[in-house]
């Protein structure tokens, strides 16, 4: 599998770096333990304008990560359009409340 890592561009954790697992990576306030068995993991971010379960990035072994929107109340962007399934590629900006998080590749 590549590897894809995300950096946080803007908002409260500006300047954090993220790696992406294979599985299901939800993204939102709510820390969710990570379970390696099931390959689901979680990036709890500390924006209050971000959701509990906001969004989540699925990636196969082979695969590019697939960005789904899941939150009933907020939006997700995706390079500043608004979405609710986008497959990401390198360069793409994920905007969830205050916080930008770039894909690096």
């Amino acid at each position: 599998m590549s590897r894809f890592t995300f950096t946080i561009v803007e908002g409260p954790e500006s300047g954090r770096t993220l790696d992406l697992k294979v599985g299901k990576t939800y993204l939102g306030r709510l820390s969710i333990s990570d379970d390696d068995k099931h390959q689901i993991y979680c990036w709890a971010l500390r924006d209050g304008a971000v959701s509990r379960t906001h969004a989540e990035i699925s990636v196969a072994a082979q695969g590019m990560p697939v960005l789904r929107h899941i939150s009933d109340t907020n939006h997700t962007f995706v390079n500043g359009r608004k979405i609710l399934r986008e497959t990401l590629q390198p360069g793409h900006v994920i905007q969830i409340g205050q916080t930008s998080i770039r894909m690096e590749g």
